[in-house]
């Protein structure tokens, strides 16, 4: 089972950086996604947030999220937009089903922005110890609710990533062969992807249910373990 916290200790000078200056990298990187509109210009976006992934000397763990994470949303995405969002010509036939341009183009920039995303935020989430976040958020004057909004969105990466790991194993207990040709591995991904969005938000009644047991709307002020400098 993947961890819940996907922190890696490393010495680099990203992790070295102070936690907020890292959230505003990726605030900064995320607007820029959202602004920009052609593929080129997503594409070297996303080769500065890869590179930046590349210094904190964690590309080996974020290659291994995007790949079970994203990949198959992304796929899901061209599947569904390619088939069923009309106009443009057709790229593939295969039998009834029709991949059409329009469709297989805003699939792609979706995509591209998912990466984006996703390396930005594995910035925070792998080069930053997340209680010196939580004690520089909470310094900052952000309230302890803001600050778990922030922390359990980073979270939902790795959480994901366990997610996936425990369905795919449970998934090769029960027989389902992911080996061999592309179109085996294509069916074993799509089998993935409804047992890891419905997981999801079965989580967040065990979520809510966590916060509640640990007093987390008391008023009384909260004391930092680690004080940061």
């Amino acid at each position: 089972m993947a961890r819940l916290s996907s922190y890696v200790a490393r010495e680099s000078f990203v992790h070295g950086l102070y936690p907020l200056t890292k959230l505003v990298y990726v605030g900064f990187v995320l607007l820029l996604a959202v602004v920009y509109s052609e593929p080129g210009h997503l594409l070297v976006l996303l080769a500065v947030a890869t590179a930046v992934v590349v210094a904190a000397r964690v590309l080996r763990q974020a290659v291994g999220v995007v790949s079970r994470t994203v990949l198959p949303i992304a796929l899901l995405l061209f599947v569904l937009r390619g088939l069923f969002e009309p106009g443009g010509a057709t790229l593939l036939t295969i039998g009834p089903l029709a991949f059409r341009e329009t469709g297989v183009q805003a699939a792609t920039l979706v995509s591209l922005r998912l990466l984006i995303f996703v390396d930005a935020f594995l910035v925070v989430l792998l080069a930053t110890y997340p209680p010196h976040l939580l004690a520089a958020l909470e310094d900052s004057g952000l309230s302890p609710k803001a600050t778990y909004v922030i922390l359990s969105t980073m979270q939902m990466i790795p959480m994901m990533l366990a997610r996936a790991t425990a369905v795919s194993e449970a998934q090769r207990a029960r027989g389902l062969d992911a080996s061999g040709g592309i179109v085996r591995r294509l069916r074993a991904l799509l089998a993935l992807v409804g047992p890891l969005i419905l997981g999801s938000i079965q989580g967040v009644d065990a979520s809510a249910m966590a916060i509640d047991a640990r007093a987390f709307i008391a008023s009384s002020r909260r004391k930092h373990l680690y004080a940061l400098r």
